[in-house]
């Protein structure tokens, strides 16, 4: 898997001229996907793009286009440097049909507001959990651990390690039902 991550620092146009950028994204993920298949394997392509179709778009992620040139095999959607709770999963699929596999992706800090310490979702199970089970049962064929070491190198205070035990439950609704959850209704910073 190449994963392109638009989500790093992911103002690359002024917000307007929306279709003229997502002509260019398009142009570019097109040249990639060439380069990729001119290797002679299969090797698939994710893009880490924003939380909804629209906001995408405004940044010049043209996703239904690219679905419909076969362009990406898969959309990793979320925000930048901070867990989105709610990815638009239902929008995507409607763009994109059932041809690309859509995820909804974590990043280290799951809920950071101003006077409040940061949580952060790769040490605490039950959030870890909420945030699969939630957009499992929205549609999303999985989710990315975006930034999930970075609990171990000491982001955003102390040092702890990763709820890899948690990993395993996260597979699928059915290992997910009777555990322990919890959800985050808004996380405050970083929203593409």
């Amino acid at each position: 898997v190449l994963e392109l991550d638009f989500l790093r620092f992911h103002c690359y146009f002024p917000r307007r001229d929306f279709a003229r950028h997502g002509a260019i994204m398009t142009s570019f993920i097109r040249a990639v996907r060439g380069i990729l298949d001119a290797t002679g394997r299969r090797i698939a392509l994710l893009a880490r793009i924003a939380a909804s179709p629209a906001a995408a778009y405004e940044l010049g992620f043209d996703v239904a286009a690219w679905a419909r040139e076969r362009l990406v095999d898969g959309i990793s959607a979320g925000a930048f440097l901070n867990t989105q709770w709610h990815v638009a999963i239902a929008d995507y699929r409607a763009l994109v049909g059932d041809a690309v596999a859509l995820y909804a992706c974590t990043d280290c800090p799951a809920d950071r507001r101003p006077g409040l310490p940061v949580r952060k979702l790769p040490s605490e199970p039950a959030m870890l959990r909420g945030f699969a089970a939630g957009h499992l049962a929205d549609g999303a064929d999985g989710v990315e651990l975006f930034n999930f070491f970075c609990v171990r190198e000491g982001a955003w205070g102390d040092t702890t390690e990763p709820a890899f035990a948690t990993l395993r439950e996260m597979k699928g609704l059915a290992a997910l039902r009777g555990t322990k959850k919890s959800y985050t209704v808004m996380s405050g910073w970083g929203v593409a």
